[in-house]
């Protein structure tokens, strides 16, 4: 059996302590040989003390070194009063007594110094003698260099995290990883009747937050169980038997002092606790070599060990220096906690608490769950006292299954800085880093709330709604839809086809690459906006600045949309509108109310609604629909197709090849431009046109030419055609 995290936040209150001891010291009694066969031997950081007693006498002294290490050979006489050897000379010798290095000098005055990297573990020999014919005594010293401290921990992936819970906690340890075999049955039986009624609701929380990412059903029972739970003895840790890799069963102990002492609610380090002791009963260890106690800085195996990424780390945000996020108690399993246990059992499947369409926050539908509980008691007026949640700054990584998912913090009154992308953290309810998008988890759309939020969306198709504040919306990849709400508020879509909308403010769209859209629809004011000038921009669009914008879509008021050089697609709404499409090929839709419809420059299309329009397209080859309505239709200069729709319409030609489909109880007007200098009446126009296999067929020359298709009632047209 072995039994993990005995207390996780122990505190010593005692320290052993012994006296240093002092560096070995040998000296020479008898002369010592000059070779291999020397009886001396001294240590590693200790000394030898030793007499030259004639001329050409050489001490050497065996000393065992170790591969890699780099030492340091003083040979100490009379210049720094260690001896009376004036000039002493060392050098270094193999276990064969092959010269390997030496010296003369290099250390004060005449003594000798040298460093030496033993490049095998062994015997080796430090012979000591005086220069030519110098006698006298000496000190030799061999100091192991301190070897040059560790790399610092660096920040691991997920995956190295996750494996190291997994895996490499057991075997560091000396211990075998281990799970449930969960093969054939998910079903992983507790018994809870060991705990108090508060105790009770803590742990089936807890079981909660695993079953909601982990292919796994706890099921109460009160007798034989995997895993017990009990608060008899103090503290809190985990206890289990193994056979073969997998889990026999698990005994959790969390005594009720330590509930007492560190709380019962949602959010509370109570709770983090249950997760955390479930955690290794499910067979994930600590996130680095500790248990019982741990200093970052020292017993940290990974830079970023902190409860940021795991639950089962020992170290709070705080007490991680490296991370930023505020200190936050955690209330699900974390980001690296979430692969380490779907490595061992599997994700949570399609019926679990969050697959399909989810709400997390206001408005959630995670029902009577645990995590449901804490956001509905996040958004209660009431907080103070409950006994789910107290209102302390909690840790969530919401990890999701498919669907289309909102995350709703509109009631946060803090500043928001949210990142939608997968294993990013975001800072929510006044924290830094307190809520992390676990990998495989795509939310679609976000609700900010009150503060001056910054909301970046991921490469799905979002909705970003800043509400109130003065908010930073950014789209990113898919197309999106940005709405700032109230305030100055600065959107950008970035890549493909967005939707912005500025909302009250004075606003900044940028809609990026992509053909984007800035829709005006839900203003209470008319609005006037102009794609080529926005210091021209107007009622709902004061003070708002487009850039690259291509299309407008206006209020249910009387607006005033103009396009730019580029192709525009302009949406008039309700009201009587005026839409100037200018270069490019635009479309100009009216929609309701009675609209002026100008295509100006480029191959337009001009759609009318369901009252009286005008619809002027401008220079070039258009196609003009009154639809609705008694409509003007004026193709202008260019070749045009014009289709009144229902309606008596108005027609006028003015040049090029004009084509009208559906003429029947219209009025035609054709411009005198045509004949420039020259006096014509009805009958001279009406004397152009012919009937072809059903259609009439004008021909003024120099390639102007109007057909009506389907009508060849040449008597009734005389009665509606008009001379401008």
């Amino acid at each position: 059996m072995c039994t993990i995290c005995s207390a996780l936040r122990p505190y010593a209150t005692d320290c052993d302590y012994g006296a240093l001891n002092a560096a070995p010291v040998t000296t020479e009694t008898a002369d010592a040989a000059d070779n291999i066969s020397t009886s001396y031997t001294m240590e590693v950081n200790g000394s030898f003390e030793g007499l030259i007693e004639s001329a050409g006498d050489r001490d050497w002294v065996a000393i065992t070194l170790q591969a890699g290490t780099t030492y340091d050979i003083d040979l100490l006489a009379s210049p720094s009063g260690a001896g009376t050897l004036s000039d002493p000379i060392t050098a270094i010798y193999d276990s064969a007594g092959t010269y390997l290095a030496g010296n003369d000098d290099g250390g004060e005055g005449t003594e000798s110094y040298m460093s030496f990297t033993a490049e095998s573990t062994g015997t080796y020999y430090v012979m000591a003698r005086g220069y030519s014919a110098t006698t006298g005594t000496y000190r030799l010293d061999v100091t192991a260099e301190a070897p040059p401290p560790p790399p610092p921990p660096t920040d691991a992936d997920l995956d190295t995290l996750a494996a190291y819970l997994t895996s490499g906690y057991w075997t560091d340890g000396g211990e075998i990883p281990h799970r449930f075999d969960t093969r054939t049955n998910n079903v992983i039986s507790v018994n809870l009747a060991g705990l108090t009624e508060t105790g009770q609701q803590l742990a089936r929380w807890a079981l909660e937050t695993w079953e909601a990412v982990a292919d796994i059903a706890f099921a109460e029972t009160t007798g034989s169980a995997d895993i017990t739970f009990d608060d008899a003895n103090t503290g809190a840790y985990a206890e289990y038997m193994q056979s073969g890799g997998y889990t026999i069963s698990a005994d959790i102990n969390i005594s009720t002092g330590w509930i007492d002492e560190y709380g019962a609610e949602l959010g509370s380090y109570g709770f983090q606790t249950y997760v955390h002791e479930i955690g290794h009963a499910l067979g994930l260890g600590h996130l680095g070599n500790y248990n019982g106690s741990a200093t970052y800085g020292t017993e940290n195996t990974f830079a970023n060990d902190s409860w940021q990424v795991s639950v089962m780390s020992y170290f709070n945000q705080y007490e991680n220096t490296q991370t930023t996020a505020s200190y936050a108690e955690v209330v699900t399993a974390m980001s690296a906690d979430i692969i380490a246990v779907q490595s061992l059992y599997g994700a949570a499947g399609t019926s679990s608490l969050t697959a399909g369409d989810t709400v997390y926050g206001a408005g959630h539908t995670l029902g009577s769950s645990w995590l449901g509980q804490l956001y509905s008691a996040m958004t209660s007026t009431s907080i103070s006292g409950g006994t789910v949640y107290t209102g302390d700054s909690f840790a969530a990584t919401i990890w999701d299954i498919g669907g289309y998912d909102i995350i709703d913090l509109s009631f946060d009154v803090w500043d928001q800085n949210v990142n939608l992308n997968a294993e990013s953290a975001s800072d929510v309810d006044g924290e830094t880093g307190n809520l992390v998008i676990a990998r495989g988890t795509v939310i679609e759309e976000f609700r900010a709330g009150l503060g001056d939020d910054t909301v970046l969306g991921n490469a799905a198709a979002n909705t970003l709604l800043g509400n109130g504040g003065e908010d930073t919306l950014r789209g990113a990849a898919g197309n999106d839809t940005l709405n700032g709400g109230s305030g100055n508020d600065t959107l950008e879509g970035g890549a493909d086809r967005d939707t912005l909308i500025g909302g009250t403010g004075a606003d900044a769209l940028n809609g990026g690459d992509g053909i984007d859209l800035a829709d005006y629809r839900a203003s209470i004011l008319a609005a006037v906006v102009d794609l080529a000038d926005s210091a021209l921009n107007s009622g709902a669009a004061a003070g708002d600045t487009l850039t690259a914008i291509e299309n407008l879509s206006g209020t249910l008021f009387d607006d005033s949309l103009y396009g730019d050089d580029v192709r525009n697609v302009l949406r008039g709404l309700k009201g009587d509108d005026l839409l100037a499409g200018r270069g490019g090929n635009d479309q100009l839709i009216g929609a309701g109310g009675k609209d002026s419809l100008l295509g100006g420059d480029g191959d337009d299309t001009l759609k009318g609604g369901g009252k009286r329009d005008t619809l002027d397209g401008g220079a070039q080859n258009d196609l003009l629909f009154g639809n609705g309505g008694r409509d003007l239709l004026d193709g202008s200069s260019g070749d045009d197709r014009l289709t009144g729709g229902n309606g008596r319409d108005t027609f006028i030609y003015n040049g090029g090849v004009d084509v009208i489909e559906d003429f029947g109880n219209d009025r035609l007007r054709v411009d005198d431009v045509l004949w420039t200098g020259q006096s014509y009446r009805k009958s001279d126009v009406m004397a152009l046109a012919s009937a072809e296999t059903g259609d009439t067929i004008f021909d003024f020359g120099g390639g102007n030419t109007l057909t009506l298709t389907g009508y060849s009632d040449l008597d009734a047209l005389s009665g509606v055609l008009a001379i401008i």
